[in-house]
């Protein structure tokens, strides 16, 4: 039997969080035969109490289940505090806004087998109500990364960095303190400018120094679109966010804050020139000139402020 640990952080989302328990009740029988769970719910010091959740669940809940407050601000603090909390030399990440599939734990098996040292597995929407037009079209690929969705298809393959989605992510424990763990990431709005590379900055780290990531056909997970993202309005701010990831990834890698402006210039043209009718090409445009405005906000703040640029530069976050 392997011991493997599913960490979970969250904040505010305890609906979301307690459909996330519930469907772990229904975990394919042949798969618990090799495989021992134990949960960590990593609060991030929710207003709402996600240990209410735990300690409504936690009596008759089929797998060992522990609570962790973590005060400190930032997804990247729950995922590092996790994993050290972690019992189990495997560790899964999950959002708080995720249903699993009964073959979810499938995606360990890859690992376990010698053939991966981490595994995606596939993110499909749950829509909470129908979803407009103009998303369906956005999302009609199969993978979007504004709504953390991704769908390779039916068959196993080797992925790239870019696909190492951060809330459906099996991997070796081992790893997350040998590349330094993850950048920082999930910051209330107040701290929006310490964003950085999250999940994508580890996962690049991850890919130079050698590893293989796989994506898991079989280790599904449906993720929980609330009205509220149903909209442009959540996707530019998505989109801005990411700019400013995209910013703090330039400045670690460059050790440098010049930005070449003719490109943004560019970006401006190519945004006033577009076909502005209801078609993804609208949308897809709007939502890179919202992704350039977040790396102009980040650069100018960063050329402003010493210690946001030493914060960029830090080794590690943890």
């Amino acid at each position: 039997m392997i011991k493997v640990s599913i960490i979970i952080p969250t904040i505010n989302r305890l609906e979301l969080l307690k459909q996330l328990l519930l469907s772990m009740y229904y975990f394919d029988k042949d798969d618990l035969k090799l495989i021992e769970p134990e949960i960590l719910i990593i609060d991030n010091d929710s207003k709402g109490n996600a240990y209410q959740v735990f300690n409504d669940i936690k009596d008759n809940f089929p797998f060992v289940i522990t609570y962790i407050n973590e005060k400190r601000p930032g997804l990247h603090n729950c995922r590092h505090t996790g994993a050290f909390k972690a019992n189990g030399e495997l560790i899964a990440y999950l959002d708080d806004d995720m249903v699993l599939s009964k073959s979810w734990l499938k995606g360990f098996l890859p690992i376990i087998q010698g053939r991966a040292d981490a595994v995606v597995g596939k993110i499909l929407p749950k829509w909470e109500c129908n979803p407009p037009i103009w998303l369906r079209k956005l999302t009609a690929s199969g993978t979007f990364g504004y709504l953390g969705i991704i769908n390779l298809g039916n068959s196993e393959e080797t992925v790239e960095p870019g696909y190492m989605y951060g809330g459906n992510l099996f991997i070796k424990k081992e790893l997350i303190s040998q590349l330094g763990g993850f950048h920082p990431d999930g910051f209330p709005k107040e701290m929006i400018l310490y964003r950085g590379d999250g999940e994508m900055g580890f996962a690049k780290k991850f890919n130079k120094g050698g590893y293989i990531a796989i994506y898991s056909p079989q280790a599904i997970v449906y993720h929980v679109i609330t009205k509220d993202r149903m909209n442009m309005e959540y996707l530019l701010k998505r989109a801005f966010n990411e700019g400013i990831s995209y910013s703090y990834a330039y400045i670690r890698r460059e050790k440098r804050t010049e930005f070449i402006y003719i490109h943004y210039i560019k970006l401006l043209l190519f945004f006033l020139i577009n076909n502005f009718g209801i078609n993804k090409r609208y949308f897809t445009s709007i939502l890179k000139y919202y992704y350039h405005r977040g790396i102009l906000f980040h650069i100018k703040n960063v050329k402003k402020n010493r210690y946001l640029l030493n914060w960029i530069l830090r080794y590690k976050y943890y």
